[in-house]
């Protein structure tokens, strides 16, 4: 970033000033776009889209004052439009400061827009057996499984873009006919799914807590 401000008269090496974006659960947020603004006469800015894995750069950057300001975010996600100005300041050294904080602490949040009506399907689950080393089943594309083994041992897989997930079986646990497998889908900040119980050597319940059906009433009285 080029700027007419008085430090450009010293011989200083520029600097890059590197970020992330991040949802709630800290996933990385791809799409946002932040100004940095020059503190002098020129004004001179430049502008910066964060990438796949969240990371924000600004190349470049001359020792002097700047203004760090988001413009937009990826679709789904928000921010706080009415947030101020963030202030950077980099020294002739490099160090790079955001808000008097160092720039290795600094994140930004972009909270992800929950539908309610965009709700998880529960994954599919394969039967499971005493000696499957394996666990597999199909999902949504991209999202997680989560499989709690007995004990409450949470083991978890991404599913594949072909919808598929396949989970091997911690070799500290042992299966036994009749355990209990809960398995949900994860997915950013989206609610979580609801569990599948899964019976070892047995069924698949995929509504382990379904409604009880309330008794019938009394019968018409007798004439």
């Amino acid at each position: 970033m080029s700027c007419n401000c008085s430090n450009r008269r010293l011989q200083v090496n520029p600097t890059n000033i590197t970020f992330r974006v991040v949802d709630n659960d800290g996933c990385p947020v791809c799409g946002a776009l932040f100004y940095l603004v020059c503190d002098c006469e020129s004004g001179r800015y430049m502008h910066a889209i964060s990438n796949k894995n969240g990371t924000v750069m600004f190349c470049n950057v001359c020792p002097g004052s700047y203004f760090l300001t988001q413009l937009a975010t990826a679709f789904g996600y928000e921010f706080d439009e009415d947030a101020e100005e963030r202030i950077v300041t980099v020294t002739r050294n490099g160090c790079v400061k955001i808000d008097d904080r160092n720039l290795c602490l600094f994140t930004v949040i972009n909270a992800r827009i929950v539908d309610e009506d965009d709700e998880l399907e529960p994954p599919t689950v394969e039967p499971v057996d005493a000696d499957d080393v394996v666990i597999s089943g199909t999902g949504e594309a991209c999202c997680k499984v989560e499989v709690i083994f007995p004990g409450c041992r949470p083991c978890c897989v991404v599913v594949n873009r072909d919808g598929n997930w396949r989970l091997d079986v911690p070799c500290d646990i042992v299966l036994a006919e009749g355990d209990s497998l809960c398995v949900a889908m994860c997915c950013d900040s989206r609610p979580r799914s609801e569990e599948v119980v899964v019976t070892v050597g047995g069924d698949i319940d995929p509504d382990p807590d379904p409604d009880p059906v309330p008794p019938p009433g009394p019968g018409p009285d007798p004439a």
